[in-house]
């Protein structure tokens, strides 16, 4: 919650964060463990990037073929206008 970690951050040490809580963060957000824990590096994984650089090849590849599909409705159209 959002109250546990303004209290992991403003702690002078009497509260600790376990491996298995920063594995669930990161998982649950979906970054990086080594820039959770530094501050440096990429915020998010490779994995997670490259993921997500899929999502949108597959999502363009769909709006592409979308639009193929309209040029081809509005040739028939113009077609059948003759």
């Amino acid at each position: 919650s959002s109250s546990n970690i303004n209290r992991l951050r403003t702690s002078t040490g009497e509260h600790t964060v376990t491996v298995e809580a920063i594995g669930r963060i990161c998982h649950y957000y979906r970054i990086s463990a080594f820039w959770l824990l530094t501050g440096e590096g990429d915020m998010y994984s490779n994995d997670e990037l490259a993921a997500a650089y899929r999502t949108l090849e597959n999502r363009l590849q769909q709006v592409e073929d979308a639009i193929i599909g309209i040029q081809q409705s509005v040739a028939t159209i113009k077609k059948s206008k003759i």
